[in-house]
């Protein structure tokens, strides 16, 4: 009993995280659809109307890494990469990365990363998030 068990443990929770990606994936088209009844300067006049939340930027008057990320984010789902890598320059891989692991979860692979590599992998983009945040506040 116990390796069957397993098994179909583990056959409901890959069923259970293909269902959460599915999920996932009918939310951003939906938002897409939605976004795109009105005008991208409509969309961003409004976003302007809501209050500054990040905490550096307000206490510090400094920019994080993901400041702008929202922004950035309209601008692609409209189809404007120039103004989303001028908004933040991270949108683009973020997005890649992004629709990569829903793909990788709506097809049910799993992990194609072994773990000891995912841990430099998430390392190295911590460190380049960092050091992306340095260099955005430094005046040249």
């Amino acid at each position: 009993m116990g390796i069957c068990a397993f098994t179909n443990q583990m056959k409901r929770s890959q069923g259970g995280s293909r269902f959460i990606s599915l999920i996932g994936l009918f939310s951003i088209l939906s938002f897409i659809f939605w976004i795109r009844l009105y005008s991208l300067d409509q969309v961003i006049a409004k976003l302007n109307q809501f209050p500054e939340v990040c905490p550096l930027k307000k206490t510090l008057h400094l920019k994080c890494a993901f400041c702008g990320m929202t922004h950035a984010w309209i601008h692609l789902f409209f189809g404007d990469w120039r103004g989303a890598y001028q908004e933040n320059l991270f949108s683009i891989p973020l997005l890649i990365g992004f629709l990569v692991m829903l793909a990788i979860g709506v097809s049910g692979k799993g992990n194609l990363i072994p773990k000891e590599k995912q841990k430099t992998l998430g390392g190295l983009s911590l460190l380049l998030l960092c050091g992306y945040a340095l260099i955005r506040n430094l005046n040249f």
